[in-house]
């Protein structure tokens, strides 16, 4: 990174002197419930996509692209523009009005009665939720200090994580109360699946949501003297392409660790099921109970990890740091096919702990190796690659790696644990080369990055 550039990002981080808020806590807060949200929107198709199959008579890869690529693909069409309009607008306006998109999409994919109907708004849903990281980044940045800004991703991070879980506890429970007739009552009931009262109910929660967001403070924006002068889409690119160094192997890690966990989050309900013939329901709590007590904990425990080693060891502590934490989630998941439910369930829950935090340090190291005036855009970019050929690719890949390699029920099963074996380890490689760059004389130095942590 060159002394101009470093001059840059060292000028757009918040001042040493300076300590966040109560506002700015209360912000991120917020912030962790519209990915909480989103996540819930996102995720929630996982554990009803065997009743989907079954009414729409569709084969594991039609269900992959709508766990998928329906989502990822206008997901990624339309971070670009919402990273270009979080460096230019109000960021609280555009979050607020993206939730309200995609909870009027999320409503609509629970009235679809085919395939199609379903996979349309499925694809609206990408468009609303593409307004969130570009603009909530943007915001942590501009309200934090960087030795406390770990933290606050911690707290960002844990509505995804919670969100797998929350999901999958509110699903199996909206899923019961439908089987049981709780809503036969309400208008058009008798023409509703059971499923379809799970994607109704989770749309309608997104108002109050939006509504919150409102509520907020926006932070004052941190950049460099005559950073303005190149917010564009060229200058963005030119940057990527003059520290390919450092971004490539952040980005290339955090789409494999994001491919790992579409394979997972979308295939793990069906795959429990069909292994071990355990009802969706009982899953949806097991899973989920699970996401809610050990993600917070992995995650708000990596966000004062990364925050320690930083003050002690600098940038490249942070990226060591994931390199070793996912290698030992590689090594919990590969027992699953050879162990028994319980043993099975510790395996997972362990993979959890140690793997949840990747998000926070993928975050943190990208708001040190990028100047916060491009931030939004880059944001953009950056979820662009890992949503679509991450999040996107992920159910597709393991259910290939399902039909192309295995047979019988507990194909996908095994396939699940090869893509998520095998992806994270790769992105593990690629954060050890991550560290490698930040260590050399010639990549960021130290001062950099402490420049807002001491």
């Amino acid at each position: 990174m060159n002394e101009s550039t470093l001059a840059q990002v060292s000028a757009s981080v918040p001042d040493s002197s300076t300590t966040a808020r109560l506002s700015d806590w209360y912000l991120a807060i917020v912030l962790m419930l519209a990915a909480l949200l989103s996540s819930i929107d996102r995720t929630t198709l996982s554990l009803i996509i065997g009743p989907i199959k079954r009414e729409f008579g569709i084969s594991d890869l039609k269900a992959s692209v709508l766990l998928g690529l329906s989502f990822s693909l206008f997901y990624g069409a339309f971070t670009i523009a919402a990273g270009h309009l979080a460096d230019r607008v109000s960021r609280r306006k555009l979050l607020a009005g993206g939730i309200l998109i995609w909870s009027i999409m999320e409503f609509a994919c629970g009235t679809a009665r085919t395939y199609v109907q379903l996979l349309l708004p499925r694809m609206g849903l990408g468009i609303g939720e593409a307004t969130l990281q570009p603009s909530a980044f943007s915001m942590i940045r501009d309200a934090f200090p960087l030795r406390q800004r770990s933290r606050a991703f911690s707290l960002l991070q844990l509505g995804p994580y919670m969100g797998g879980g929350v999901s999958l506890i509110l699903g199996g429970m909206l899923l019961q109360w439908a089987q049981d007739g709780r809503f036969s009552a309400l208008p058009f009931a008798a023409a509703l699946a059971p499923w379809h009262w799970v994607l109704i109910v989770t749309g309608i929660i997104g108002v109050p949501v939006a509504l919150l967001v409102m509520t907020t403070r926006e932070p004052n924006r941190r950049e460099a003297p005559g950073a303005t002068d190149t917010t564009t889409f060229g200058a963005t690119l030119r940057y990527l392409v003059s520290n390919w160094r450092f971004q490539l192997p952040l980005w290339g890690a955090m789409t494999l660790y994001a491919m790992a966990i579409g394979a997972q989050s979308s295939w793990l309900p069906e795959a429990v099921a069909r292994a071990w013939h355990v009802p969706l329901p009982r899953i949806g709590h097991i899973l989920g109970l699970t996401g809610l007590i050990l993600a917070p904990i992995g995650l708000l425990t990596s966000g004062f990890i990364a925050d320690h080693l930083a003050s002690t060891g600098g940038p490249a502590a942070v990226p060591r740091l994931a390199m070793f934490a996912t290698a030992g989630a590689v090594l919990a998941t590969i027992t699953f096919p050879f162990v028994g439910l319980f043993w099975a369930y510790i395996a997972y829950a362990c993979q959890t702990l140690l793997f949840s935090g990747f998000a926070v340090w993928g975050a943190t190291t990208l708001t040190v190796i990028s100047p916060g005036h491009q931030l939004g855009k880059l944001t953009g970019f950056y979820y662009l690659v890992q949503v679509v050929l991450g999040l996107g690719m992920g159910p597709t890949v393991a259910a290939f790696v399902a039909t192309r390699f295995h047979q019988g029920p507990n194909a996908i099963g095994y396939a699940v644990v090869e893509t998520f074996s095998v992806c994270v380890a790769l992105g593990a490689v690629l954060m050890g080369w991550l560290s490698y760059e930040i260590s050399r004389p010639a990549g960021v130095e130290p001062r950099a990055f402490h420049a807002a942590s001491s």
